[in-house]
């Protein structure tokens, strides 16, 4: 029986670049996981709900401003669902005065004196809404961008590259001989 030394170990070589390239490949999908993964409650020290309200207080302010700066360049005077947006920011009477009932109660009231002010009404909540959800929006993801880039890298490339390197090896092992 002849020994061939030479054309075993060239054979068992060719598992080498298997084995390596597995555990690159693992150990970049653990890094790309460290940003899929999604953002759990324990790693969070932020409420949602206090963005939101920061958001829409601000977005009441704003509109609040715009139309102040509007009426003192002497455009026109503030109209009555304006002069009554205002009133209600001002008064920080907006938790309650904008809740479903008391928004339609308030158009009521305006549709008497004016036939459009009450929708003139709505739409200026309704933009103060739109400008503070785009903001709340822009703000959550850019909060939970910040916790995943935090992450630990190792947490992720260990595991992910120990997949990759137990894959290649099973790969190795179970691969189809042919010159058997």
């Amino acid at each position: 029986m002849t020994v061939r030394a030479v054309e075993n170990y060239n054979r068992d070589r060719r598992a080498f670049p298997t084995v390596l390239a597995s555990t690159a490949i693992g150990a970049g999908a653990g890094f790309a996981m460290k940003y899929a993964f999604p953002v759990i409650d324990s790693e969070t020290e932020f409420r949602k709900k206090t963005v939101v309200l920061s958001s829409r207080k601000v977005a009441n302010q704003n509109i609040v401003d715009k139309i102040k700066n509007s009426t003192k360049e002497g455009s026109k005077p503030m109209t009555l669902a304006q002069d009554t947006f205002v009133k209600v920011i001002e008064n920080k009477k907006g938790n309650t005065e904008f809740l479903p009932d008391a928004i339609a109660k308030k158009v009521k009231e305006l549709n008497k004196l004016l036939p459009n002010a009450g929708e003139e009404y709505r739409n200026l909540i309704h933009a103060a809404n739109e400008a503070a959800r785009k903001d709340s929006e822009s703000i959550i993801r850019a909060c939970r961008y910040m916790i995943k880039s935090d992450r630990s890298l190792a947490g992720f490339l260990i595991p992910g590259s120990v997949v990759g390197l137990m894959a290649g090896i099973f790969a190795n092992v179970f691969r189809d001989n042919k010159q058997a």
